[in-house]
């Protein structure tokens, strides 16, 4: 693919505590090898100072899109897909920060190159204020350990709803189904149409991890009943195919973060001890819905 176009979608919903920042972040990013042509915003309802500090920026390529209240994550993305005419168009959540000029370049060279169709960026956790943050900071780095230890990376694991890069290719025939587990269902989708997904492991973004317990269970009961929704819209086989974890992965990820291990040893038994009873927790929790609680305490970039 020649000079590519790139468009960024942000989904937002009250995130006037970090979404200047991010815009700030996008605006700077090196543009030598693609043309950025347009940062979405889609506003889902917010009702904090979202929208005036979108429209503060003084920049033609920052566009502010209203919805008409609340709807969900999914729903929003939608919009941004039916309003982007660019090559790739780059997701990425509200609640992130980008700490390289060359962010969107490296994201979207898999498929500036016609290598994928889908992409999405390592994740970093911000340096952690608490005694839980520092837990989960740590079981973290653990899971990113033994994902990456996963067919190098090509994994549904590394697919995160944070920051993902589709082609146009496969974004035209594509839609949103669920916000719950939408991160999965895009890899899912990638994959059953025969499209290849890459993880561009130096293409960092940074984010916060929840700073409580309740705040964790929000994202986790997510996560852990997201398995429950794509069997509705994929076949058995594949949903288990794709969320199996080899028991050699395992080995090849503790072996890889020994260093972690055994540098925070209680941090690691402690965050092992988080999943097992969030785990057990999330069976008697309802089942998750179009429109959640969010995690405020990982909204707290700064």
């Amino acid at each position: 693919m020649k000079h590519a176009t790139v468009t960024v979608g942000i989904p937002a919903y009250n995130e006037a505590e970090n979404i200047g920042a991010l815009l700030r972040d996008l605006l700077r990013q090196s543009a030598e090898e693609f043309s950025l042509e347009k940062i979405l915003v889609y506003s889902d309802g917010s009702t904090d100072r979202t929208n005036e500090i979108v429209r503060s920026l003084r920049d033609a390529r920052v566009e502010l899109i209203e919805g008409p209240g609340r709807q969900g994550l999914a729903c929003g993305q939608n919009v941004i897909l039916e309003r982007t005419k660019s090559d790739v168009l780059v997701l990425v959540n509200a609640d992130m920060r980008i700490d390289d000029d060359r962010f969107l370049e490296k994201l979207t060279r898999p498929i500036r190159e016609g290598k994928a169709e889908l992409t999405s960026s390592d994740l970093r956790p911000m340096s952690a204020r608490g005694r839980f943050e520092r837990i989960l900071e740590t079981g973290f780095l653990l899971k990113n350990t033994l994902f990456e230890s996963i067919r190098g990376g090509k994994t549904i694991y590394t697919c995160h709803g944070a920051c993902r890069a589709f082609s146009r290719r496969f974004f035209a025939q594509f839609r949103f189904t669920q916000s719950v587990g939408e991160d999965a269902y895009s890899y899912l989708s990638c994959i059953a149409r025969n499209f290849r997904y890459a993880y561009v492991k130096d293409a960092v973004l940074f984010l916060r991890v929840p700073a409580t317990s309740a705040d964790n269970d929000k994202q986790s009961f997510r996560f852990s009943r997201g398995k429950e929704t794509l069997m509705k819209e994929f076949p058995k086989e594949l949903v288990e195919q794709e969320m199996y974890i080899p028991v050699s992965a395992f080995f090849r990820g503790a072996l890889s973060a020994s260093p972690l291990l055994f540098r925070h040893p209680i941090r690691s038994i402690s965050y092992m001890i988080v999943v097992v009873t969030t785990r057990i927790r999330s069976f008697f929790a309802p089942a998750p819905e179009e429109l959640w609680d969010v995690s405020t305490t990982s909204k707290r970039l700064r």
